[in-house]
């Protein structure tokens, strides 16, 4: 049998360790901490429970597939719960607004911020849709693993004015400042500024529309323990505490790995 080797247990880690084990190639995967998780790691103190990092679900399709490869039901492993409101955004300023996915209730208080925003939100929903169908369904399987793949992609990306800040373009279509926060703070979910990332990521308003925002009963650390517990039950193996200091190579090919407590790893 082929054997493979995962280095780290983020959510990439996981599921490409999960989809190598369907694949019948025996795995490894090795996690430098004392649990698996990556930049998903969870904090316990004083009997609460901590995400160090993402806390919603906003393509569970992607899960769904990632389960299905394995002949498993994804129900027996985690259940995911529908969030509604999405988010709720207060203001010092004593404004509140409700990010739901239910139309009338937007416009209703969009039109409470500013009635000429109902409009130019529906604008700004049309162009998160062909973002999201440009930037996510045709572009998010893309490698660009060259030059190459990156250059075609260029005129989409031209075209969505991809250069401009979320924000930037947000404020193409609705004036109301509580409403522009309203429908950029997503890159802060990633780390980003809203007034310094690509506009690409405007797609994630229209993503979350279309499949809703989720949450894992128990928080982002049970998602990570139902992956990890469905690689083992595959049949695969996971180190924790074995961070990796080594790649080896022989010529142009990967051979194995060397972890930091000298322990030498083959693999296909």
């Amino acid at each position: 049998m082929r054997k493979a080797i995962v280095v780290g247990s983020g959510f990439g880690g996981l599921a490409a360790a999960i989809r190598l084990q369907a694949m019948g190639v025996q795995t490894t995967l090795l996690e430098a901490r004392d649990r698996p998780g990556g930049r998903a790691y969870v904090y316990q103190q004083d009997g609460y429970t901590f995400d160090a990092g993402p806390t919603v679900i906003t393509d569970p399709s992607s899960l769904e597939e990632l389960f299905e490869l394995t002949g498993r039901k994804m129900a027996d492993y985690v259940e995911l719960l529908p969030i509604t409101p999405f988010y709720r955004l207060l203001w010092e300023d004593g404004t509140a607004f409700d990010y739901v996915n239910d139309q009338p209730e937007l416009d209703r208080q969009i039109m409470a911020l500013n009635p000429a925003d109902v409009e130019g939100y529906r604008r700004f929903l049309e162009y998160s849709q062909a973002v999201f169908e440009e930037g996510y369904l045709k572009l998010g399987h893309v490698a660009f693993l060259d030059i190459g793949s990156m250059i075609r992609s260029a005129p989409q990306l031209a075209k969505l004015q991809a250069w401009r800040s979320v924000y930037s373009m947000v404020s193409k279509f609705v004036k109301n400042e509580h409403l522009r926060q309203a429908l950029s703070f997503h890159t802060l979910l990633v780390g980003g500024s809203p007034f310094a990332s690509s506009s690409i990521y405007a797609l994630i308003h229209a993503l979350e529309r279309k499949w809703g925002v989720w949450f894992p009963r128990g928080g982002t650390g049970a998602l990570v323990q139902g992956l990890a517990r469905l690689f083992t039950d595959m049949g695969g193996e996971m180190r924790l505490g074995a961070p990796v200091t080594e790649i080896l190579t022989q010529g142009e090919r990967v051979t194995g790995v060397r972890t930091r407590g000298g322990e030498t790893l083959n693999a296909d």
